[in-house]
């Protein structure tokens, strides 16, 4: 069966299903047109055997997508992207086909239909599936200045955006067959951020490129969290958490202040010194730290809620964490102040059971303050502290059936406290930190490693850069 007349959307997530069936609805109140007579909305499974000249596919799961993909016969609308191992594979094919010329980028303006609904509207809709990635303050405007479908996420799909997308298909009218080319998201460029202070002294989080930028000039300490994630600078210390939102930012304007600001429940403090944290969709996970090693917090950065984390198995202050999966936090390493003593262990916090469990893989050696990453589905640690001196050595684990740790290559600079990203050319980056090991030195040179070995790449414009991280 083909249909011509009413574009197909394929949904297999039932949550998001509900979601965007009342935004059509309250999108039909507002506007008075009935917009659902255009659009059929099945499942994949229920459109097997079934043909559309215009399909959308909005965050359809792995196991459907080319189910998905096979029903469009002209168009097809993909709304897809996310930080989950599976979201950016996915993404990497589309990237891939961008390449080959299968597919080509091309802006979507704002729907007025879209505009109708209210920020009540929203805030109703968010409280039932928490989708929105940005402010409700914010939300008409970004309508009025960019494509409206790039800026809707769900926490099912891990911080999905939408993006557009058509793939060419052959109508089969004609003997020549004609592509149509349409849709996808623009190549990203890796964008690393740090806790910095300048050559000129001013202090404050900066991005690193040729010409940095001072997006947030405040005074931290290295001993708080800072990651980047979706879009946002997120800072933890001292009893808050701030956000700053760089989407409509011009980097010239900065700096800025703060867009959010969560703070803690005061009936249930919890001090953020020698923490580790670490994003998932929208909460942020942290643990350990001085005055509370074994306790931990959940904060729904969208809802603005702390929640309390059942206690970790070993005291920790200094670890270091990653995702190890989108439903696993893997906590590695750092020092046990209740025994005085420094940690090889690792454990991971299931987000969907609640609970904590050990790792077996335990890093090769005690230390704190390292440098973690997760690269190409291999998780890498770099540097740190051992009792009072700075370490070199680089590890890895593989994610997928790694049974132990392998090491590569040492750093030429000794360092903790510094950052470690892949800098997409198969390689790896460390970047700024301390050597504890020459009088507290502060360590501003770049190294890079092509595989075979490190390279000291340059000296950056810092008099000190802490905890380095790519926005993920």
């Amino acid at each position: 069966m083909t249909s011509t007349k009413k574009v197909v959307v394929l949904i297999s997530d039932e949550e998001i299903r509900k979601v965007f069936i009342e935004i059509l609805n309250r999108m039909e109140v507002a506007t008075g047109k009935t917009l659902s007579e255009l659009l059929q909305i099945r499942h994949p499974m229920d459109y097997r055997g079934c043909e559309s000249f215009h399909v959308m596919c909005v965050g359809v799961e792995d196991s459907w997508v080319v189910e998905g993909i096979s029903r469009a016969i002209r168009t097809l609308l993909v709304a897809d992207g996310g930080t989950s191992s599976t979201a950016q594979s996915r993404m990497g094919l589309w990237k891939e086909m961008v390449r080959k010329g299968l597919l080509l980028h091309r802006p979507w303006t704002s729907s007025p239909a879209l505009e109708s609904l209210s920020q009540d509207d929203w805030k109703e809709l968010n409280r039932k599936s928490s989708f929105l990635k940005v402010q409700f303050s914010r939300l008409m405007l970004i309508f009025k200045s960019v494509a409206s479908l790039t800026y809707f996420t769900n926490r099912k799909l891990n911080r999905f955006l939408l993006h557009p997308l058509q793939i060419p298909m052959s109508t089969g009218d004609d003997a020549t067959t004609t592509r149509h080319k349409t849709t996808s998201c623009s190549e990203e460029t890796q964008r690393i951020f740090a806790m910095g202070e300048s050559a000129d002294g001013r202090y404050g989080i900066w991005e690193l490129r040729s010409d940095p930028t001072l997006w947030v000039h405040f005074y931290y300490s290295s001993t708080e969290v800072f990651l980047a994630n979706s879009g946002r600078l997120i800072h933890a210390g001292d009893g808050e958490v701030k956000i700053l939102r760089l989407e409509e930012k011009d980097p010239s304007e900065a700096p800025y202040r703060w867009d959010e600001v969560l703070r803690r429940d005061e009936s249930s403090p919890f001090f953020v010194e020698r923490t580790t944290g670490i994003v998932i969709q929208d909460n942020l996970f942290m643990a350990g730290g001085e005055g509370n090693p074994r306790e931990g917090r959940l904060v729904n950065l969208v809802k603005e809620e702390w929640t309390v984390l059942p206690p970790m198995t070993e005291g920790r202050c200094d670890a270091s964490s990653v995702m190890r999966d989108p439903h696993t936090v893997l906590v590695l390493g750092g020092y046990d102040p209740e025994e005085n003593r420094f940690l090889s262990s690792c454990e991971c916090y299931d987000v969907r059971m609640r609970q904590w469990f050990s790792f077996s893989h335990h890093i090769p050696q005690p230390l704190k303050q390292h440098a973690v990453t997760v690269y190409n589905d291999d998780i890498y640690i770099s540097g740190g502290l051992r009792g009072e001196k700075s370490r070199r050595e680089v590890y890895k684990w593989k994610v997928k059936g790694g049974e132990s740790w392998y090491q590569l290559p040492s750093l030429n600079k000794l360092r903790h406290d510094h950052g470690m990203v892949g800098n997409g050319a198969g390689g790896l980056s460390v970047i700024g930190g301390m050597n504890e090991s020459q009088s507290t030195k502060k360590v501003i040179e770049r190294e890079s490693f092509n595989m075979k070995e490190w390279v000291i790449q340059e000296e950056l414009p810092f008099q000190g850069l802490w905890k380095a991280t790519e926005m993920k």
